[in-house]
């Protein structure tokens, strides 16, 4: 998933196979299912998160104005600044892009398949459904 935004991915309709249903959702609601989560003082977060920040502190240099901020919380309870943007939209693709390449690309507690039409998922759950049953 190359060059995708997070605009775009909030806007693609895919097609997943949940407990042999086949369900509509998007790709950036499926991905960020991968997406780690922690115990934040916030109450549990993703690990990484986006969020505005005022004249931001970062790399020890004072960021003058408003920014978007990329976040990791670290073990202290203090989050991090990662990367800063200057729209929520480069950071949200940034979050994306992160949590696609590395999340999702590895997860392995779940099916991150997914289908472009429901007629393809459809097609995949019956052959998954037929060797069951063999």
């Amino acid at each position: 998933m190359k060059n995708i935004t997070a605009q775009q991915a909030k806007d693609m309709i895919i097609f997943v196979i949940e407990n042999n249903v086949v369900e509509q959702t998007n790709l950036w609601d499926h991905v960020a299912a991968s997406a780690k989560e922690v115990c934040s003082p916030r109450g549990i977060m993703y690990e990484m998160f986006v969020e505005e920040e005022e004249n931001p502190v970062f790399m020890e240099d004072v960021i003058e104005g408003k920014k978007w901020a990329l976040k990791e919380w670290k073990v202290n309870g203090h989050a991090k600044i990662v990367e800063l943007f200057d729209t929520e939209e480069e950071a949200d693709t940034e979050w994306f892009s992160l949590h696609e390449a590395n999340d999702f690309a590895t997860d392995d507690q779940r099916n991150t398949s997914y289908w472009s039409t429901r007629e393809e998922a459809e097609k995949e759950l019956a052959e998954i459904l037929s060797y069951d049953n063999d």
